[in-house]
């Protein structure tokens, strides 16, 4: 592997070598530090490829369809800003059917109506009876 690590910011962490003090800390390497991409790189579509997530695809099986190394799909999930891939990411058919069982109880609940929503309702003179969004 390259010098990757030599560029994470070092910080200094309790020592906790045998023949340290409690006192003694030695300078390591900030592994949760989280790389970003300039904000000024999503303004230029041409340095990403376009591809609309199918079925119950993970990270891994997108980066070996677009890069063709699985190992690359920490590179999906930054260039995407995904920082969960739990709650970012799309869940798999059978995650979001048991997410919807949870939530609404049976199949039947899921299936009817939850709310109703207003449109605008006006008289001939354009005076509003029924405002939208009740």
């Amino acid at each position: 592997m390259s010098n990757y690590f030599s560029q994470l910011p070092d910080f200094e962490y309790v020592s906790r070598l045998p023949d340290s003090r409690i006192s003694d800390y030695i300078p390591v390497k900030n592994l949760f530090m989280r790389g970003k991409l300039r904000e000024d790189i999503f303004q230029d579509a041409s340095v990403f490829t376009k591809y609309k997530i199918k079925g119950d695809d993970r990270p891994d099986n997108v980066a070996y369809e677009v890069y063709g190394d699985a190992n690359l799909d920490w590179l999906v999930l930054t260039c995407n800003n995904i920082l969960n891939v739990y709650n970012e990411w799309p869940m798999t058919q059978i995650n979001f059917e048991n997410y919807l069982l949870e939530k609404y109880g049976t199949y039947e609940n899921i299936n009817a109506a939850h709310h109703y929503e207003t449109t605008v309702v006006k008289n001939t003179t354009g005076v509003v009876i029924v405002p939208a969004g009740l």
